[in-house]
């Protein structure tokens, strides 16, 4: 597998940070965080936001260990906040009953997060699939028809997909984390990887969530 280049972490962070937090970002977790306090006895996540964009590989195995703890409705909350990739009307609903119903719904991030990895494609050393190492995943030069400006603008376009290691739809709290994108190319993460759970690809060797990378070991 084709290694991303971390070497200027300290810059990669700071600038996935401007551009993917923003202060409603943080409240709306701040509202499922201050619950998640009241309701489960283990204290996993922090209460800045900024610590889950960028947690480490380490951090983010913790988060999704712990996930498994989480309600339905908790998930569905998390879902909400760090959306990738759904439509606000594909996001489920929330018993009105529940504080948890309040938090609103945010837009996509999947294309600001796309963009961040076209613009720092280079200083990354992003070029090809990480998983096959043949496919060309650079991005490319094309005019989109911009229907507000009424024109054709010039603009990057991604020939890559990102695929999640650790699944969105089971650790929607990590769906936006740095570290748990892959990039891949569409026949890698669509017709090879595919979506499994991180359980049939790895055995655990613990069953606490403090669990660290020298846990895994391949099936």
């Amino acid at each position: 597998m084709k290694k991303i280049d971390y070497t200027n972490i300290t810059d990669i962070n700071n600038t996935y940070i401007a551009k993917i937090y923003s202060d409603e970002l943080q409240r709306k977790w701040e509202k499922l965080y201050s619950y998640l306090q009241i309701h489960h006895s283990a204290h996993v996540y922090p209460q800045d936001v900024k610590d889950i964009l960028i947690a480490d590989f380490e951090t983010l195995t913790k988060f999704y260990s712990y996930s498994k703890a989480l309600s339905k409705d908790e998930k569905n909350a998390a879902k909400r906040i760090f959306n990738y990739d759904y439509s606000k009307k594909n996001l489920k609903s929330i018993p009105k009953n529940n504080p948890l119903s309040k938090i609103s719904k945010s837009d996509k991030y999947s294309s600001l997060i796309a963009d961040f990895f076209i613009e720092n494609s280079k200083s990354m050393n992003i070029t090809c699939c990480y998983y096959c190492e043949m496919n060309y995943i650079f991005p490319y030069m094309t005019d989109i028809y911009d229907k507000n400006r009424h024109k054709f603008i010039e603009k990057n376009k991604r020939m890559f997909d990102l695929d999640h290691f650790f699944e969105k739809s089971d650790s929607p709290i990590t769906a936006l984390s740095l570290y748990n994108f892959i990039p891949s190319c569409q026949i890698c993460n669509s017709r090879i990887k595919g979506q499994k759970e991180l359980d049939t690809l790895y055995h655990l060797e613990t069953d606490t969530p403090t669990f660290s990378l020298s846990d895994f070991s391949e099936i």
